[in-house]
């Protein structure tokens, strides 16, 4: 029998302040991201000899996390947001999609865990 996987959707508080108040509240923040701290994290790997890794879930790499801001991550961050569906449709992803195509960057990862 298949292992039926729940939908996370990770969001940057610019996808999320267009949404209405109550869907805003389903939402929990992940981390509040910073250059300074970024900066710290990549040095801890680096002494490791390993590449950063995000130690909160939403980002593979760092490339992700610059594409998800829209710039070089030592000068973008914010706080990234999640929420958990247990059925997770083909409207609400392209509703998604469609205000991450307004952030600077592209503020949305879906994950399946």
């Amino acid at each position: 029998m298949a292992t039926v996987k729940d939908t996370v959707v990770y969001v940057g508080e610019d996808v999320l302040w267009k949404l209405p108040d109550e869907e805003q509240k389903k939402f929990e923040m992940v981390e509040r991201y910073k250059p300074d701290a970024l900066n710290e994290q990549m040095n801890e790997f680096e002494e490791r000899g390993e590449n950063w890794k995000d130690p909160f879930g939403p980002f593979e790499s760092l490339d992700d996390y610059e594409d998800f801001w829209g710039g070089d991550w030592s000068e973008v961050g914010g706080g990234v947001y999640k929420r958990v569906y247990e059925i997770f449709t083909g409207e609400d992803e392209k509703r998604y999609e469609s205000l991450a195509l307004e952030a600077e960057g592209n503020e949305l990862r879906i994950k399946y865990e």
